[in-house]
C-alpha cells in the first residue's frame, strides 16, 4: 500500500510539473507578445507610419489603355509594413480617367538646366503606353475610389 501511495503521488507530481510548465509557457509567451507589442508598436509606427486616410496621389504602372482611361497597379495602402518572409507589397487596381484638361508631364532628369531642374515636357495622352512607370494627382480621394478623374499624370525619365 505504500508503495502505490508513493507511487501516485509521484505520478500526480510529474503531471501535475508537465501541466504546470506548458501553462506557464503559453502564459509567458501571451505575456511577451503583449509587452512586445505595447512597446515596440511606437517604434513601429515612428518609422514605418500609416498612410493617410486621404490619398489623392499615388505612384503605379499602367496595365491597360483604354481609350481616355488607364488602368494603374499600385501599392496596396493598407500593406504598408514590410515584409518579413520576402513576399511583395500587395497590388491594387485603380482606373485613371483623363479628362481633356488633364497635364501628362515627362520629366527628364537626365537633361538638367542651369539651375539643376529637369527638363519636363508637356506630352498627348497618346503618348503613354503600359508599362509605363507614373505618378497621377487627383482632387478625389483614391485610397476608396476605384475609379477616379486625374489632373495630372508625370513619367520621370532617369
Amino acid at each position: 500500500m505504500n508503495k502505490t501511495l508513493t507511487l501516485s503521488i509521484l505520478v500526480a507530481l510529474i503531471i501535475g510539473g508537465v501541466i504546470g510548465y506548458f501553462a506557464g509557457s503559453s502564459m509567458g509567451f501571451q505575456n511577451g507578445k503583449i509587452a512586445q507589442d505595447e512597446k515596440l508598436g511606437g517604434l513601429v509606427d515612428l518609422v514605418f507610419p500609416k498612410p493617410p486616410e486621404t490619398i489623392r496621389s499615388a505612384s503605379g504602372i499602367i496595365t491597360a489603355v483604354n481609350g481616355g482611361s488607364l488602368s494603374l497597379e499600385i501599392g496596396d495602402p493598407d500593406d504598408y509594413l514590410p515584409h518579413t518572409d520576402g513576399t511583395q507589397q500587395k497590388k491594387i487596381v485603380r482606373t485613371a480617367i483623363i479628362a481633356p484638361t488633364t497635364k501628362i508631364l515627362l520629366i527628364d532628369s537626365t537633361q538638367i538646366d542651369t539651375q539643376g531642374n529637369p527638363k519636363i515636357t508637356e506630352l498627348p495622352a497618346t503618348d503613354l503606353k503600359v508599362g509605363d512607370a507614373v505618378t497621377i494627382r487627383t482632387q478625389k480621394n483614391i485610397r476608396t475610389e476605384s475609379s477616379f478623374n486625374v489632373e495630372q499624370i508625370e513619367i520621370v525619365k532617369y
